[in-house]
């Protein structure tokens, strides 16, 4: 199943049901797996079970194209699911997408630098040849944090918003490490679409809304 998921870059799968242990599916599993073998305890944050109710889906690249690799999960209905994760990390710091120190991966990708795009991502670039257009602020007074673009995501999305998601979503890092070396052999350390204190490295973290009822579990390395 891994060497499908590579072959074709990225992959979605949506599942419904009542409270299971979604760590058993085939496909979930082996993606886990994998990017545990990039680096051990690196998936430890990703939910092994949903409530009743709910649903899930998950999309992985592991090949690499834009020079990153990374597992998303999202859950909606998920309420509950929401309520715990406020619990079990009330000591971490939380972020808006408006906040001075936020960096989104590949968030300054020009139109030359990749072969493809998707059709979304195209029209974006008819007044600006930027694919995302925004820049980073240099008015953060602590570290930066980066998170994922979720350009490919199905819910509580926003494609105007710099990041994908909608203004409501909320994101704990719970892990980040940047630098000059990439993390995988799959990704090109002499290519990065970031600024140059954080030209490579990795993120893990959560974003939620209350408002929509939806969780996303993320890894990223670029």
């Amino acid at each position: 199943m891994i060497k499908r998921i590579i072959i074709f870059c990225i992959i979605s799968f949506k599942l419904f049901g009542c409270k299971e242990n979604i760590i058993n599916n085939k496909g979930y599993n082996e993606s886990i797996s994998y990017f545990e073998g990039i680096k051990g305890g690196i998936t430890s944050h990703f939910p092994k079970e949903i409530e009743f109710g709910s649903s899930y889906f998950y999309t992985i690249d592991s090949l690499g194209y834009y020079n990153t690799q990374e597992i998303n999960i999202t859950i909606t209905k998920a309420e509950k699911e929401i309520e715990k994760l406020k619990k079990l990390y009330k000591k971490e710091q939380v972020y808006t997408i408006d906040n001075n120190c936020i960096i989104v991966v590949n968030d300054f990708i020009k139109k030359d630098d990749i072969p493809f795009m998707p059709d979304e991502e195209v029209l974006l670039l008819e007044s600006n040849d930027k694919i995302y257009m925004t820049t980073y602020s240099n008015k953060c007074t602590k570290s930066y944090k980066v998170i994922p673009n979720f350009w490919n995501n199905f819910y509580g999305i926003d494609r105007a918003a710099k990041n994908g998601l909608n203004q409501s979503f909320k994101y704990i890092i719970l892990a980040q490490e940047g630098g000059e070396g990439v993390y995988s052999p799959k990704l090109n350390s002499k290519i990065s679409f970031m600024p140059s204190f954080a030209k490579h490295g990795y993120s893990k973290g959560i974003a939620y809304s209350d408002k929509d009822k939806i969780v996303i579990y993320w890894l990223i390395f670029w």
